[in-house]
């Protein structure tokens, strides 16, 4: 088992032997291991004009390969933006990269803004098709260049693996289950988008989406569970505060969630951080209740 941190910030993934989060130093130590694929998946909103495709082109950590989550998506999902695609399209991208379902997969993203951004949705993505060896790389390329260690434009040599997913559902809510949710409030639906935003005081980024929230909903924005200065994921103790400020008590079930199912993530890490399983994110997320639920479902919807 893998030496913990001196903070004890290395937590463990579903895979018990496997760290759920990396620091710059185990990284640098075990890039050559056998079995270990070093995954740039950078996302940027579109209003920051970003490409973290184009941006792996320039510079990122040696032996990376880049997985696109625009890619890796249902492209034709009738509502939502990030929506999940099916296992066989899933199999055929990640096989594309050289990554085999028996792979270490390390995760991170260059957002310099709070170091941990798009990363978090694709280790949840790896998740719901059966990956059991993830780690995500705290910090990012940010606190990566920060110690010091080197990047490269090198593009990675890939030779095509096989991947075998299996699909788990349990993972995934749907409309219809914040519908009956709605009805039975048996699980405290939490969504993950910044406060303004939340409230209807400030517009959402995809285009046609007034801000708001669904009906008994219950805000925890992702920042609060990301660190400052350095910008890292804070620790389990800092964690479990957040949720304790927010009124969140595991021992309810809770359905996660956000703008379009990328930020309700890191909620989702933050749980399993403080050791909590079996939460399920509902993936069409805001854009979807928008387009779909009535009115009275819905509070702090701008009139214009």
């Amino acid at each position: 088992m893998y030496q913990q941190y001196k903070d004890n910030r290395l937590h463990q993934s579903i895979a018990m032997d496997t760290p759920l989060l990396v620091d710059v130093a185990w990284l640098r130590d075990h890039m050559a291991d056998p079995g270990l694929r070093i995954v740039d998946c950078a996302w940027h909103m579109p209003a920051t004009k970003r490409s973290g495709k184009e941006e792996h082109s320039k510079e990122h950590i040696s032996g990376a390969v880049f997985f696109d989550l625009d890619e890796c998506r249902d492209k034709n999902a009738q509502f939502g933006e990030q929506i999940l695609p099916n296992v066989a399209d899933f199999e055929k991208y990640v096989g594309s990269l050289g990554i085999s379902d028996s792979d270490h997969v390390v995760l991170y993203d260059n957002n310099d803004m709070v170091g941990m951004f798009s990363a978090p949705r694709a280790w949840f993505t790896f998740q719901v098709f059966g990956h059991r060896k993830l780690s995500i790389l705290d910090g990012g390329l940010p606190e990566w260049k920060r110690q010091g260690q080197e990047v490269t434009a090198q593009a990675t040599d890939v030779v095509k693996a096989t991947y075998k997913g299996k699909y788990k559902p349990e993972m995934v809510v749907s409309y219809g289950d914040v519908q009956k949710n709605l009805e039975t409030k048996e699980k405290v639906y939490v969504d993950a988008r910044p406060g303004p935003r939340f409230q209807g005081q400030a517009p959402e980024p995809v285009p046609g989406i007034k801000s708001g929230h669904v009906t008994d909903a219950v805000n925890i924005p992702f920042v609060k569970l990301l660190q400052s200065d350095p910008k890292l994921f804070k620790t389990k103790p800092e964690l479990e505060e957040v949720f304790k400020t927010h009124g969140i008590d595991f021992s309810k079930p809770i359905i996660l969630s956000c703008g379009t199912g990328l930020t309700a993530c890191h909620v989702l890490l933050a749980a399993r951080l403080c050791g909590f399983t079996d939460i399920p994110i509902f993936d069409g997320a805001w854009v979807e209740w928008f387009q779909r639920a009535s009115q009275d479902q819905m509070v702090d919807v701008p009139e214009n």
